[in-house]
């Protein structure tokens, strides 16, 4: 076998300034420029305003361009053995989309002595020429790396944290749709949202005499949806 040689350069720089309108109220622009020796310069804009309701409660408004260059191992992976076929796929492009977001936080401390945290975020995402994982064939089963066309979606999350003593507790959960659009030689995939329910739990107690933290934790993945390039694009899944 010939060993072969790959590499790629991505340069990037993120600057961000701040203007406290008043004593609840802040904004902060931001620009990131993003450099490759492979792709065209890269231009990300930003705009969070945040809302400091009390000292406990904040809220935040993010609006952003959410532009991204094909990583290395999505342009040059070559995983081909008895067992698997996933290739990279050299003829990606740079990804180009916008994402709007709103997030919300509080903390709670009780007279018991817990420290509490709660949260709520609600993203929306939307992005031309998104990458992914796509299988190509199905016997034998083959994978390659591909863009998608147009990426849509929607995400609405939830958080509690819980802290008192040597006990802490976490959770999580996350709900969203996702629409994608595949066009392959004239052939459109459906674009139907997709939605399913994402969740962890994590709790942690620690032994200070032994200085060991006992963890337990649990994650709930719901359904996944990956295109099939088949010959009827309309059985995409």
């Amino acid at each position: 076998t010939n060993d072969v040689k790959r590499k790629i350069f991505n340069y990037a720089n993120f600057m961000s300034i701040e203007w406290s309108a008043n004593n609840w109220l802040s904004i902060r622009p931001g620009y990131r420029l993003a450099l490759s020796d492979k792709f065209d310069t890269q231009h990300n804009y930003s705009l969070t305003a945040r809302a400091k309701v009390t000292d406990n409660d904040n809220i935040r408004l993010v609006v952003g361009s959410a532009n991204r260059f094909p990583n290395f191992d999505e342009l040059y992976t070559y995983q081909v053995d008895s067992n698997h076929d996933i290739q990279g796929n050299q003829d990606l492009t740079p990804e180009t989309g916008m994402t709007v977001s709103l997030n919300a936080d509080k903390k709670i401390v009780t007279d018991s002595g817990w420290n509490l945290g709660v949260g709520a975020s609600a993203t929306y995402l939307k992005v031309k020429d998104r990458i992914e994982l796509a299988q190509t064939s199905i016997l034998p089963m083959k994978f390659q790396y591909i863009n998608i066309d147009r990426f849509e979606s929607y995400l609405f999350e939830a958080n509690f944290r819980a802290h008192k003593g040597q006990f802490s507790l976490s959770a999580n959960a996350a709900y969203y749709g996702i629409s994608k659009s595949l066009n392959e030689s004239g052939l459109i995939s459906p674009d139907d949202f997709f939605y399913t329910f994402e969740g962890n739990l994590a709790a942690n107690y620690t032994l200070p005499k032994i200085n060991t933290t006992l963890s337990l934790f649990y994650k709930y993945t719901g359904k996944t949806q990956m295109f099939t390039l088949v010959s009827d694009l309309t059985s995409s899944q």
